[in-house]
Order: C-alpha cells, then sequence, then structure tokens
C-alpha cells in the first residue's frame, strides 16, 4: 500500500494518516479489500481549500488491466478536512462500492442519480446551463438568470429520465406521479 500525504496541515495529517491505515486494515481483516489489492492500493490524503465543495470525503477509482477487465489496482482519495470522527469506514465502503458499480457499466449507485449519458462537455447539461447563466449575466438580474438557467435544466434532466411523467408548470419541470391516488 501507498500512502501519500499532499498537503502540510501537520495536526491533521498525523491523525488522518493513522486514522486511514487503521480503518484500511480492519477492512482488509473483514475481507472488504482483498491482499492482492491491499498491496497495490494508492492512498492520497488531500485538505481541499474550500470548505464547501462539492467532492465526497473519500473517492475510489477502480484500476484496470490492458484488456480494460477490472484489476486489483485501486486508487482512494481522501479529503481530510471533511473527516469527522469515526466517518472514514462508512465512507471508505461507500466509495468501494460506487467504484465497482463503475466498474460494471450499466449499473447505478442507489445514492446517485446520473443527470445525462456520458457525452461530450459541449453537448452536456453543464455548457447549457453555463452558457445559460454568462450569457445572461450582462443582460439581466443574476438572480431571474440563475433560476431561469436551473429550469432549464430541470426541464431537461426530468425529461431525460423520465419523459412521461414530466410535466411543465411556469418553465419548470416538475414530476408527476405515475400511480393514482384512491379516490
Amino acid at each position: 500500500m501507498i500512502l501519500k500525504l499532499n498537503h502540510l496541515q501537520e495536526k491533521v495529517a498525523a491523525s488522518a494518516a493513522q486514522d486511514v491505515v487503521a480503518t484500511i486494515y480492519s477492512l482488509l481483516e473483514e475481507g472488504h479489500i482483498g491482499r492482492e489489492q491491499f498491496a497495490r492500493l494508492q492512498i492520497e490524503l488531500d485538505w481541499i481549500q474550500y470548505k464547501q465543495n462539492f467532492r465526497d470525503v473519500v473517492i475510489a477509482t477502480q484500476g484496470y488491466n490492458a484488456e480494460g477487465e477490472p484489476a486489483p489496482i485501486m486508487d482512494i482519495h481522501i479529503d481530510t478536512r471533511q473527516v469527522q470522527p469515526g466517518c472514514l469506514r462508512a465512507e471508505m465502503l461507500k466509495a468501494f462500492a460506487r467504484a465497482k458499480v463503475r466498474a460494471n457499466p450499466g449499473t447505478e449507485a442507489a445514492d446517485r442519480l446520473p443527470l445525462e449519458d456520458f457525452q461530450s462537455m459541449r453537448s452536456s447539461l453543464v455548457w447549457e446551463f453555463n452558457r445559460l447563466y454568462w450569457n445572461g449575466t450582462v443582460a439581466a438580474g443574476a438572480g431571474e438568470l440563475s433560476k431561469a438557467a436551473w429550469r432549464s435544466v430541470a426541464q431537461r434532466v426530468a425529461t431525460m429520465r423520465e419523459p412521461d411523467r414530466v410535466t411543465v408548470v411556469n418553465g419548470a419541470a416538475e414530476a408527476t406521479s405515475a400511480k393514482r391516488q384512491p379516490q
């Protein structure tokens, strides 16, 4: 196992490294990590500068061999700024489960909602949102514009996810229940 420390937060670094090593060993003993995988494990302890960021506490990525099949190599990135006492084990197990889902195309993690299929950035929701947001910032008030941008993106997502269950009200997409309520 390789453990990299990517920050200079002395107090956090020492306790985080100790917690990570203890958690990894317990997961190894319980069979959540195989011995071959443990030998090739690469863990990076990061300190993301923004307290409020969109990154998960633990992110695991599955390695692949030359044939494109999952290999025992796994990279684990841990944002030590977000680690709370007692959360590391659960966050690691969640990250491992997500990595396994990504290694098996056609499956989705139960706690994730993909907004769209993989595609080029220029045809993605992110690009559309940024275009709507930045093109309108000069012409209109940012508050109204951001609402319009979010409504447009929400409508596109709702239509993509379940086209037969979406209605548009005041420019915003709203899901409607496919089941009728008893009267």
